[in-house]
């Protein structure tokens, strides 16, 4: 039954790390956010012709 418990809490904290956003994640996501903020504007700038 102790053992039991201890898997549990060992089970729950593997959860909890794993849903955390590590240095490599946040990159990953702020390029890709950074990409699409800029497509829409890359877009406008060249219907305008100022580009």
């Amino acid at each position: 039954m102790v053992n039991a418990l201890q898997l549990r809490q060992e089970a729950d904290r593997l959860i909890q790390e794993a849903g955390k956003r590590g240095p490599a994640k946040q990159a990953v996501e702020g390029a890709y956010r950074n990409q699409l903020l800029q497509n829409p504007l890359l877009r406008s700038i060249s219907r305008s012709g100022r580009f």
